[in-house]
């Protein structure tokens, strides 16, 4: 192994070693606020469908739960 791969892959360790810390001060920042997320993933899944639910209207909300309730007897 060269010297900079050597350095790139030591880059690679420190930067995702921080970004592991960085998810931990997260979820305990989201536990703090109330939230029960065990990833960062299902935070951001739970914020983008309430951020969908927001925009659409109450019409909108009953077709697309009626459609839903529909496919599940099928």
């Amino acid at each position: 192994m060269t010297k900079a791969q050597r350095l790139k892959e030591t880059a690679l360790e420190r930067i995702m070693s921080a970004h592991r810390e960085w998810e931990k001060r997260t979820l305990c920042d989201l536990r703090n606020a109330g939230y029960d997320f065990n990833t960062i993933n299902q935070a951001a899944s739970h914020l983008r469908a309430r951020q969908t639910i927001r925009s659409m209207t109450e019409e909108q909300l009953v077709e697309t739960f009626a459609s839903m309730t529909k496919q599940n007897r099928n």
